[in-house]
């Protein structure tokens, strides 16, 4: 149900889009591209992950550059991936998300005033709040809505 509720949040931050491509940052098994696919079936999705069995590009998001031309997708998706991060590597992914999104970055991570470091009580460990705001001081990043539980806020930035 989490996991259903997540991708209709992620789905909603799209709605507005115009677009014909999405990449997503540390895709995992891909079901984000999947739920994507499914509501935009003309769309074209790709992910880049490190697990070896994954069915999209294969590699490390801290590589640089990733394989990717610049402004290559319309929308770049990071998903309950930099909160893993320390601030100097969120930078450095956010900057890669700038080069290769045409349009539009979409965050889904917790928001916060502070770098505050709690624990979410299961295998992942300890994750960071931050004001993601700090890290794009000449755009505009709008919360597009507050999620539930720890599938923290969707944030929208247009390129």
């Amino acid at each position: 149900e989490d996991t259903v509720e997540a991708n209709s949040q992620r789905i909603k931050a799209l709605q507005d889009e115009k677009f014909t491509s999405v990449l997503e940052f540390a895709c995992g098994d891909g079901q984000n591209l999947r739920a994507i696919k499914d509501s935009f079936p003309n769309v074209m999705v790709d992910g880049f992950d490190i697990d070896p069995n994954l069915d999209y590009t294969k590699g490390n998001i801290m590589q640089r550059p990733l394989p990717y031309e610049r402004k290559s997708f319309d929308i770049v998706l990071i998903a309950a991936t930099l909160l893993l991060f320390g601030d100097a590597d969120v930078k450095s992914i956010l900057k890669e998300a700038k080069r290769i999104a045409k349009k539009t970055i979409i965050i889904v991570e917790y928001q916060s005033e502070t770098n505050e470091v709690f624990d979410v009580g299961f295998s992942v460990g300890n994750r960071i709040t931050r004001n993601y705001r700090n890290f794009f001081p000449n755009k505009d990043l709008k919360i597009v809505l507050d999620a539930p539980a720890w599938h923290g806020s969707v944030m929208k930035i247009v390129l």
